[in-house]
């Protein structure tokens, strides 16, 4: 965490189709919901939700071509 309380965090690619990229991550009040409304809407689930013991609720997702982050903190 930085002192602002932003996030900050660097690791190696989550899944094999994945690029070097820097991804912001938008915080959300419920992940699990969000995901459903974006493949509703066409979008592909990259990397599921999945918790972070701690830390939060993470999930990546594909539409128009783009990785977006998501996070849900608890």
């Amino acid at each position: 965490k930085l002192s602002d309380g932003g996030r900050l965090g660097v690791r190696e690619p989550m899944r094999d189709s994945e690029a070097p990229v820097v991804r912001p991550y938008f915080v959300v009040e419920n992940v699990a919901a969000l995901l459903s409304t974006i493949e509703a809407s066409g979008g592909q689930i990259a990397v599921p939700a999945m918790e972070l013991p701690g830390e939060g609720i993470c999930a990546i997702y594909l539409l128009g071509g783009i990785d977006h982050g998501i996070w849900q903190e608890i």
